[in-house]
């Protein structure tokens, strides 16, 4: 009898627990420049646009700026200047990156900069490139690194632009990434866990359910108490 109780619990532990590493999976990758794409819109639900047109937003530079995105770490560049995205910060360009619960860098100690979410049309008389936007200044820290927590209130993450801030002295950043629901560009590893994940889960719950039709001899009402004693012992 004790064999068989412990037996349930496990399978029901195995259940849930395959179910909860499905809802909740997580992943840390790399913030890849193949993530940042020129869309329709500004809001969730924009589409992506395949041939992107340069932007002429200002009478300096008549031939518009042409759409590219700056992956420039392990460089050391001026003030101001784009680290990934583009230093535009244009509304419509951006890396859709919603589902992101943390960003994490690594850098050279005291290295300043921007990270420039979520920015909104142009206002009427404002800047043509976009309007107001989420803008957070980051430190490298003393052992190379930082972290921002995304804003449970952002319900959705545009990253438009990581750019430096004045810059006085030397320095790099050396490494971005982003934690959360996000799946990695070079997820095909990722893809594969969680299929093997499905599959060993789901042999191991028919085994346990083999196991248990061969030694159970047991009614129905004796059967039922059993699995109400399994699921209160996991509260």
């Amino acid at each position: 009898m004790r064999k068989t109780y412990m037996m349930l619990l496990a399978l029901v532990l195995t259940m849930l627990g395959v179910s909860d590493a499905m809802a909740q999976k997580i992943y840390r990758a790399e913030l890849d420049k193949s993530m940042f794409k020129a869309w329709t819109s500004d809001q969730p639900g924009a589409t992506e646009v395949e041939n992107p047109e340069a932007i002429d937003v200002s009478d300096e530079k008549p031939n518009g700026t042409p759409f590219s995105c700056d992956n420039n770490l392990y460089k050391e560049i001026g003030s101001w200047s784009g680290i990934f995205g583009n230093t535009a910060a244009y509304y419509l360009w951006y890396a859709d990156i919603t589902g992101t619960k943390k960003m994490y860098f690594k850098g050279t100690p005291g290295f300043k900069f921007y990270v420039q979410f979520n920015r909104q049309a142009p206002e009427e008389g404002g800047d043509a490139h976009g309007g107001a936007m989420v803008q957070q200044e980051l430190t490298i820290g003393d052992d190379g690194t930082a972290t921002y927590d995304i804003p449970e209130s952002m319900t959705y993450v545009h990253l438009n632009c990581i750019k430096t801030k004045g810059i006085t002295g030397t320095g790099v950043l050396k490494g971005m990434e982003i934690e959360g629901t996000v799946k990695p560009v070079t997820g095909i590893l990722s893809m594969i866990t969680m299929v093997m994940l499905r599959v060993t889960t789901s042999l191991a719950s028919l085994f346990l359910w083999m196991d248990l039709i061969m030694v159970v001899r047991l009614t129905i009402s004796q059967r039922l108490l059993m699995v109400a004693l399994a699921v209160s012992a996991l509260r």
